[in-house]
This record gives structure tokens, C-alpha cells and sequence, in this order.
């Protein structure tokens, strides 16, 4: 039992620890900001191209699926980048010299995130409440609950394994260049085919008197 209580100390500590490290630094109004920007603007651009390639009647449901999936943003993304921070500001060999117990510590890394993903989800489902008129009514509350809970954990736990391998995976120039190359290839190419699909568009504006059609 005392055992016990003393694990319970290090995950607390560590938990708050991370708060600080990810969230003491901002202000409350550039927080507030981010989870509601976030969530209004993707959810009105997956719900606009939703829409525009099934129809209106399908609004409704890329609102919820987007209100939901919010959840990764923090549970992925934001738990990779605190497993990276750990190598970027020289805390791992701290971290490794530690006499505390590893699993603890390892999970206490993405607490604060599932925490942060469940509050992004709630807010991206209060702007489907609002802009998209969803009815809570009738709907299973604890089993919404549920699965708000158990996604935000289930990201996480993705978030820690691909952080993980970002320790050990630290790609150089060398290694991406043809990657980098590739892509800007395929930017060109775009840019090129813009191009030429504007010049074949123009001439034939001019071809029928089209000018002002532009």
C-alpha cells in the first residue's frame, strides 16, 4: 500500500510537472482562442466539403465525426511533441538517471493530454450544438461520455508510441532530401498545370469574346 501511494506521488507530480511545460507559459486568452478557432474552422471545413460531395443531409454527421476526432490533435500530436521536448531540452538523461518507476512516469506524459483532448471534444461538440442545431436530447449521454474518454486515451497511447520512435528517429537532410525533392517536384508540377490550364482558358475567352466572363 505504501508502495502504492508513493507511485500515486510521482504520476501527480510528473502530471503537474507537464502542465507546466505545455500550458503555464500561455495566456489564458491565446488558449481560449486556440480551442475554439480550432474547432469552429475544422469543423466548418470538413463539414463544407462534406456537404459539397454528399449533399446537405449528411451535415450533421461529419459535424459530430469532426467534433470527435478534435480529440487527436491533442492526443497524437501533442503527446509526440512532449515526448520529443524530453531529447530537444536535455530532460531524457535526467529522466532516465531517475530512480522512479518507468511505466509511471511514461503515462504521467500523456495525462494532461487525454485531459486537453476530452475539453477540445467538448467544445467542437458545443459548436455542433450551436451552429448545427445537434439535439442532445434523446442522445446517450454516458455512453457519449464514454467514447470521449476512451478515444482521447486511445490517441494518446498512439501519440506515445510514435513518440517513442521519434527518440530514435531523428531524420537528417541526407535522409529526406529526396523526399523534399519529390515534394517540391509535385508543387512545380501543380504549378505548371495551373498555369497552362489559365493560358488555354484565356485564349479561349479571347476565341469567343469571354473577357468579361472573368
Amino acid at each position: 500500500m505504501k508502495r502504492l501511494a508513493l507511485e500515486a506521488r510521482v504520476f501527480v507530480r510528473s502530471t503537474y510537472l507537464q502542465y507546466v511545460a505545455l500550458f503555464q507559459w500561455a495566456n489564458p486568452q491565446g488558449y481560449v482562442a486556440y480551442k475554439v478557432l480550432l474547432p469552429v474552422t475544422q469543423i466548418l471545413f470538413f463539414v463544407e466539403l462534406g456537404v459539397y460531395a454528399t449533399g446537405r443531409q449528411n451535415a450533421l454527421y461529419f459535424a459530430l465525426g469532426n467534433a470527435l476526432q478534435l480529440t487527436a490533435n491533442a492526443g497524437i500530436f501533442g503527446v509526440i511533441a512532449t515526448v520529443a521536448n524530453e531529447r530537444q531540452y536535455g530532460t531524457l538523461p535526467i529522466l532516465l538517471a531517475s530512480p522512479a518507476n518507468r511505466l509511471v512516469t511514461f503515462l504521467s506524459r500523456a495525462f494532461v493530454n487525454v485531459i486537453d483532448g476530452i475539453a477540445t471534444v467538448v467544445i467542437g461538440l458545443a459548436v455542433v450544438v450551436v451552429i448545427f442545431g445537434l439535439n442532445l436530447q434523446h442522445a446517450n449521454l454516458l455512453l457519449l461520455a464514454l467514447c470521449v474518454v476512451v478515444i482521447s486515451l486511445t490517441t494518446a497511447g498512439l501519440g506515445l508510441m510514435f513518440g517513442s520512435i521519434g527518440l530514435v528517429m531523428r531524420a537528417s537532410l541526407g535522409q529526406v532530401g529526396g523526399l523534399l525533392a519529390g515534394e517540391l517536384l509535385v508543387g512545380l508540377s501543380w504549378a505548371l498545370a495551373g498555369y497552362v490550364l489559365f493560358r488555354l482558358l484565356e485564349n479561349w475567352a479571347r476565341r469567343g469574346g469571354l473577357q468579361e466572363a472573368y
